[in-house]
């Protein structure tokens, strides 16, 4: 771009037919560059003129990104503050470019300048995204009593907000005792905390931005893996719906990056809250469930049809019939059209046959394979293992299935997890047996109640 801008100044007006085709050759060229952060030294009022002749009308954010850049010469500071319209529209964008670029206060100083009382509402927006150490430099250097309110209210805010965000607290801690699945629970949820709070910047200025959704995407998926299943579906169902009446701002390929991000969530969320908000028919809840709340968003089948296995064996459990393992077969070799290379699906034994040897390893592996990706799969395969004891004791001997339904326990502690008659079927290792009734103890004790009480409070009715 420099080389460009040297150019047009080399122009010469002796010729102007000759000078407007070397102008037009080099706005082509210009526009033709990669967006970068140009600082000019000199510059005129001629060259923010061919630079605006050049840029605003086709790649408008790229020419306020050389504003904002070169917002201390004081050539293009002059050129701005003469046109009120233009200075609107640039603070508008402002707020994008700060949150994009993270200044430092010496590129913002240009602030106190131009503002003016008509431009107040551009301000709050800019203001609400500045970080409290900026803030407090420009209360300290502004005379303007109207720009010192705004500045003082969005200091008073942040200064509350300093220490907590959602009940939790923003500062260094000890490790704690709340190590699961995922990590610990209190590191995510602090995660997600921060997540929240950097998307409430975004709240300000468009609840259509893209990267506010793409952060409460990751908030929500914090939230999950931190136990906390309907609190991360409330946060995807909010943030879809804001999405949908909102997202005139965002293009084709960043909606596509968006879903993608939002599918693979799902797919994740809406099958465990099934299992433990309507176990006996998780599969109907988990599609009445999309079609509530996402309606544009289509299921992944397989993980879906997962569900309808593990409703199967749950008759199973309760009475096992000579068929029971047939229907399995035949329930699974619908979800194969879908996974074709499942090795869980690929070794499933015909209902009349005994499990061959090594076939119970497999599954538990093809289990453990998925217990972070898609939990509620790995759960079904453990059932299912479960189920195999049922009918053929001793099938699964030399495993330790307690310690794999301990493992989704510690993240959600629910009975469906882990219970009394899970314990007595699987529990073949004392020193694991043992670790698992004092879980359960430990969940009907005083111990740990902050969070026992935080999960009671979360599955009221579940539990």
């Amino acid at each position: 771009m420099h080389d460009i801008v040297r150019q047009f100044n080399d122009i010469s007006d002796r010729d102007l037919f000759q000078s407007w085709q070397d102008e037009v050759r080099l706005r082509n060229l210009l526009r033709t560059c990669a967006a970068t952060n140009v600082a000019f030294s000199e510059v005129d009022h001629a060259t923010v003129d061919f630079l605006y002749r050049s840029l605003y009308w086709h790649r408008r954010p790229d020419f306020f990104q050389v504003l904002f850049i070169n917002m201390n010469n004081l050539a293009i500071y002059k050129w701005l503050n003469a046109k009120p319209d233009l200075t609107r529209e640039f603070l508008t964008d402002l707020p994008y470019l700060i949150l994009e670029t993270r200044p430092d206060f010496r590129q913002l100083r240009f602030l106190i300048n131009i503002y003016r009382s008509e431009y107040q509402p551009e301000f709050v927006r800019i203001i609400n995204v500045l970080d409290i150490s900026i803030c407090k430099e420009l209360f300290k250097r502004t005379a303007n009593q109207d720009l010192r309110t705004v500045l003082r209210e969005r200091l008073d805010k942040m200064q509350k907000q300093s220490r907590f965000d959602y009940g939790i607290k923003i500062s260094p801690r000890t490790k704690s005792s709340y190590s699961a699945l995922y990590g610990d629970k209190l590191d995510l949820l602090l995660r997600a905390a921060i997540t929240l709070k950097t998307s409430r910047q975004y709240d300000s200025l468009q609840p259509d931005h893209a990267r506010r959704f793409a952060a409460l995407l990751e908030a929500a998926g914090a939230v999950f893996e931190a136990g906390l299943i309907e609190d991360s579906l409330a946060i995807l169902a909010d943030a879809y719906i804001n999405y949908l009446d909102h997202n005139r701002t965002v293009n084709f390929e960043q909606e596509t990056v968006l879903f993608k991000l939002l599918y693979r969530l799902l797919r994740r969320i809406i099958p465990v809250y099934a299992l433990i908000y309507k176990p006996s028919a998780p599969f109907t809840a988990a599609l009445s469930c999309y079609r509530r709340c996402f309606g544009l968003i289509s299921p992944e089948p397989a993980s879906l049809e997962f569900l309808k296995i593990y409703e199967i064996i749950q008759e199973g459990m309760i009475g096992p019939g000579q068929n029971i393992m047939a229907e399995i077969g035949l329930k699974a070799a619908v979800v194969k059209n879908y996974r074709p290379d499942d090795v869980f699906l690929a070794v499933l034994y015909d209902g009349s046959k005994a499990p061959v040897p090594g076939m119970t390893k497999q599954m538990q592996l093809a289990a453990l394979e998925r217990m972070r990706a898609l939990p509620h799969e790995a759960f079904i395969i453990l059932e299912f293992l479960r189920l195999t004891e049922k009918i053929h004791p001793g099938s699964i001997n030399g495993l330790n299935l307690l310690r794999d339904y301990m493992e989704l326990w510690r993240w959600v502690p629910l009975p469906i997890f882990l219970n009394q008659s899970v314990i007595q079927e699987l529990g073949f290792d004392s020193r694991t047996r043992r670790q698992a009734e004092k879980l359960l103890a430990e969940s009907s004790s005083s111990a740990h109640s902050d969070f026992k009480d935080f999960f009671a409070r979360t599955y009221r009715g579940v539990l």
